[in-house]
C-alpha cells in the first residue's frame, strides 16, 4: 500500500509538472529545434548561425544579420494568454554606437502585435522595450527601468494576460538571487492578434536585427506566473534546461 501510494505520489508530480510543458522550447544546442513534445517547425533561413557557451549547453550567436523563424503556417497560438521568455547576453562593442536590437516579434507591416527590443549604447548596454499594438498599428510602449550590460547574462520573459489586457516585462540578471517584481502596463484593448505574422527570434521591427548570445527560449500558450517564471529564472541560472524538472 504504501509502496502505491508513494508510486501515484510520482505519478501526481510528473502529471502537475508536465502541464507547465512550453508549447515551444528552442535550447539551441548547436542546432535550430523545438524540443518540446509538439515539435514546431523553426527555421534558421540565412544558415549564418554560430553557437556559443550559453547558461544551459551551447547558445546562438547572432551577429546582427540572421535570424530563427516560424514558418508562415506555423501551429503556435499566439492569439490568447501568453508567455515568451529567453536567455540574452550583449557583446562588448566599440565606445558610443547606439543599438536597436529586437529580441522577439510578430510584428509585420500593419500587423503589429508585439516586439520586444533593446535599445542603448553598444559600450554600455541598454534597457528593454516592449513594442505593443492593439489595433496592429499604433505602438504602445512597456519599458523596462532594469539596465542590461554586456558580458552579463540576462533572463528575458514578456508576459501577455488576456482575461484583464495586462503585459508584463521581466529583465533580470543572473547575478540575482530571485526574480523581481516585472514592468507592467494596463491596456485599454486586447492585444492585437496578428495572422499573418511570423514569430521571430533575433529580429525586431525595421532593421533592429539582434548581435549577442541568446538561450534557452521558450513559449508558453498561457500567462504564466510570478512563481512559475521564477522557477524557469533559478533552473537556467543554475545550468538546468528548462524541461528539467525542479
Amino acid at each position: 500500500m504504501k509502496r502505491l501510494l508513494c508510486l501515484f505520489t510520482v505519478l501526481l508530480a510528473n502529471q502537475l509538472y508536465s502541464a507547465e510543458e512550453p508549447a515551444a522550447y528552442l535550447p539551441l544546442d548547436e542546432e535550430v529545434r523545438d524540443a518540446s513534445s509538439n515539435t514546431h517547425a523553426f527555421l534558421d533561413p540565412y544558415k549564418t548561425l554560430t553557437y556559443s557557451p550559453g547558461v544551459v549547453g551551447m547558445a546562438a550567436n547572432f551577429k546582427g544579420k540572421n535570424l530563427i523563424r516560424t514558418p508562415n503556417k506555423s501551429k503556435l497560438n499566439f492569439s490568447d494568454n501568453l508567455t515568451i521568455g529567453g536567455w540574452i547576453k550583449l557583446p562588448e562593442s566599440s565606445e558610443g554606437d547606439s543599438i536597436a536590437y529586437g529580441i522577439f516579434r510578430r510584428w509585420e507591416h500593419e500587423h503589429g502585435q508585439f516586439s520586444i527590443e533593446i535599445a542603448g549604447k553598444k559600450n554600455t548596454g541598454g534597457r528593454m522595450i516592449a513594442f505593443l499594438s492593439t489595433d496592429g498599428a499604433k505602438l504602445i510602449h512597456l519599458n523596462s527601468p532594469v539596465q542590461v550590460v554586456p558580458n552579463e547574462w540576462f533572463y528575458v520573459v514578456f508576459v501577455y494576460r488576456k482575461e484583464s489586457n495586462k503585459a508584463e516585462l521581466y529583465v533580470e540578471p543572473r547575478s540575482s538571487t530571485e526574480l523581481n517584481p516585472p514592468a507592467e502596463l494596463q491596456l485599454e484593448a486586447p492585444l492585437h492578434h496578428a495572422e499573418v505574422a511570423e514569430f521571430v527570434i533575433g529580429h525586431g521591427m525595421g532593421s533592429h536585427f539582434y548581435s549577442g548570445l541568446i538561450d534557452e527560449v521558450v513559449v508558453f500558450e498561457k500567462a504564466l506566473e510570478r512563481k512559475d517564471i521564477g522557477l524557469l529564472f533559478l533552473q537556467g541560472k543554475n545550468g538546468k534546461s528548462a524541461l528539467a524538472k525542479p
